[in-house]
């Protein structure tokens, strides 16, 4: 799991550096990240991700969005 936490923070780094902090690309990593931690049982370090997925979507798109509904389903 170690290796999959050091890939995920390279890609959050490089969608922070090319679409700014708080980007739909940032909310889509940290959605993944969230699925890898729930697969490995890491539960509540999977549900920070989310909810940092989630703050970005309601920011970018609203509570209604696909992408927010789709973290919520996730969780």
């Amino acid at each position: 799991m170690a290796w999959a936490k050091r890939l995920h923070a390279r890609s959050l780094a490089l969608k922070r550096r090319r679409q700014g902090q708080g980007g739909e690309g940032e909310a889509a990593t940290l959605n993944t990240l969230g699925l890898a931690l729930m697969e490995k049982g890491e539960y509540e370090a999977a549900m920070r991700e989310y909810e940092r997925a989630l703050a970005i979507y309601r920011a970018t798109g609203g509570e209604t969005s696909e992408n927010y509904s789709m973290v919520l389903n996730n969780m």
